[in-house]
C-alpha cells in the first residue's frame, strides 16, 4: 500500500473515532444530568414518604414523583445502553485504523476485508446509538407531561 493510500485510508476511522468521543463526551454529561434528577426526586419522593399525612397536593406529588421516577429510569437505561454503543464504536473505529496499518505492512497477515467490517461494525453501533437517543428524548417529553400535570400516569 501507497503512503499516501495509507494516510488516506487512516484518516476515515479517525474522523469516525473523534465524532464518536464528541458524542459520547454529550451523552455521558446528559446521563449525568438524569442521574442527578433521579437522587433529587427520590429525595423528594422520601421526604414525602416520611410524613405521617398528606395533603392533597403532596398525595399528587408523591403519586407524580414515582411516575417520573420510573421514566427517568427507563431513560437512564437508554442512554447507558446508547454510551456503550458509542464506545464500542470507537473501539471499532481503532480497530480498524490498527487493521489497516497491519495490512500495509503485511499483506497476508489479515484479510484485506477486516478493516471494512470493524468500520461498518462501529457506523452501526454509532447508528443504534444515536436510534436509542431519539429514544430517549421522546421519554424525556413524558416528564415534562407529568411536571406539568398534562397526563396521567395511565395514560405515558
Amino acid at each position: 500500500m501507497e503512503l499516501a493510500q495509507f494516510i488516506t485510508g487512516s484518516l476515515a476511522p479517525a474522523v469516525a473515532m473523534s465524532t464518536a468521543a464528541l458524542l459520547a463526551t454529550g451523552l455521558q454529561a446528559r446521563y449525568g444530568d438524569i442521574v442527578k434528577r433521579i437522587r433529587a426526586l427520590s429525595d423528594e419522593r422520601r421526604e414525602l414518604g416520611a410524613k405521617n399525612a398528606l395533603t392533597a397536593a403532596e398525595g399528587e406529588r408523591h403519586f407524580s414523583l414515582q411516575g417520573q421516577l420510573t421514566i427517568l429510569l427507563s431513560r437512564a437505561r437508554l442512554m447507558q445502553s446508547a454510551i456503550m454503543l458509542i464506545y464500542l464504536a470507537i473501539f471499532c473505529f481503532l480497530a480498524t485504523s490498527f487493521a489497516i496499518a497491519f495490512i500495509a505492512e503485511e499483506p497476508g497477515v489479515l484479510t484485506g476485508d477486516l478493516p471494512k467490517y470493524l468500520f461498518l461494525g462501529g457506523m452501526g453501533s454509532v447508528a443504534i446509538g444515536v436510534f436509542l437517543e431519539v429514544l430517549e428524548m421522546r421519554l424525556a417529553f413524558r416528564i415534562i407531561k407529568y411536571e406539568v400535570g398534562s397526563i396521567s400516569p395511565v395514560q405515558t
